[in-house]
């Protein structure tokens, strides 16, 4: 009887145990709850007291190693992050450890990777995590650090359309880089780029056209106009759109001041009409085209009294001639008579 008993005890484990596992082929499926493996209170769908040693890859584009070997803080064996599709090499270093720093949102995660590519020292790679908040909801930029010496770099690369584009400052696959940072969006793709530098920014390119909603600032941080250069500017050609153009000062209706009431204006106010003072200039600068407008009408009024004077000029150079022709007569007339 006891041996009946036993054997029916074991049919039921057997039982339950296929309803629990299924094989297919030479894989082994568990069908329900979780694994632990070293423990009695797995706390996830597979729970490890221990060590994992496996050969071969591990996670396709996540995180991968070229060797077997151990994933632990063995110094003999590399962390390699790269993607399956290529062969760039992302991160290159010896695994320490992970750790966590910063309690508020986003806080900071610290993977301590050993300097790779014979650097000689360790370093943290700062994986940060942020969003950046647009005009509207419509948009977010996620945010990466990369904290190498107490040095942020970044080498980051974005897909706009058809064509990839890479962003690439500082550390990078092992090698410190000293290119400048380039933002290059494809042409068919409007890109809105938030840029907020902390640090000082030796050289900025951008090889796209450029939209500022507000004032720009160079040299100045409360700038109070559109722009505001505190500076010097070169350039090889500047357009400035106007208009009002004086050439009405040569229509028939525009009233040319006298020359007398010209000097009197210039004795009594020490500047010509119409025209800034100097005290004026120095506190509130000059508008290059109204100042230009302003030139062009004393230029087209000095041209005007140009004009008149060479009228003047030539009325009196007529009756000049004509007296030296009477005077030359006159003076014929007495020779002649003194002759006689």
């Amino acid at each position: 009887m006891k041996n009946v008993f036993l054997l029916m005890l074991f049919l039921s484990l057997a039982t339950i145990s296929k309803a629990q596992w299924n094989t297919s082929g030479s894989d082994i499926y568990y069908n329900s709850g979780k694994v632990g493996i070293g423990t009695t209170n797995p706390e996830a769908e597979l729970d490890v007291s221990g060590t994992i040693k496996y050969s071969g890859y591990g996670f396709d584009d996540y995180i991968r190693k070229r060797v077997s070997g151990f994933v632990n803080n063995e110094r003999t064996h590399y962390l390699i992050l790269y993607k399956s599709s290529d062969t760039v090499t992302r991160v290159v270093g010896r695994f320490l450890g992970v750790r966590s720093t910063g309690s508020s949102n986003p806080a900071s995660l610290h993977m301590i990777i050993e300097a790779g590519r014979g650097t000689g020292s360790n370093h943290d790679v700062n994986i940060q995590y942020s969003s950046i908040s647009g005009k509207n909801s419509g948009y977010k930029l996620s945010s990466v650090t990369l904290d190498y010496n107490g040095n942020n770099y970044v080498a980051v690369k974005i897909d706009p359309g058809s064509t990839s584009t890479i962003l690439s400052s500082g550390y990078f696959d092992g090698v410190i880089h000293n290119a400048d940072l380039f933002v290059l969006p494809s042409d068919s793709v409007n890109n809105i780029i938030d840029y907020s530098p902390t640090q000082n920014i030796k050289k900025t390119a951008i090889l796209s056209p450029v939209y500022i909603d507000g004032k720009l600032g160079i040299g100045t941080e409360d700038p109070s106009h559109t722009l505001e250069v505190n500076g010097t500017v070169r350039s090889k050609e500047v357009i400035v759109e106007a208009t009002g153009w004086p050439d009405y000062v040569f229509e028939d209706a525009y009233t040319l001041p006298s020359l007398e009431e010209l000097e009197a204006y210039i004795e009594a106010n020490k500047h010509l009409p119409g025209i800034p003072t100097a005290e004026e200039v120095e506190k509130n600068g000059q508008q290059v085209g109204e100042t230009q407008k302003l030139l062009l009408r004393k230029i087209e009024e000095l041209t005007l009294y140009v004009i008149m004077q060479d009228q003047v000029n030539k009325k009196q150079q007529n009756v000049i001639d004509k007296l030296l022709e009477a005077n030359q007569l006159l003076i014929e007339h007495l020779e002649k008579k003194n002759d006689n």
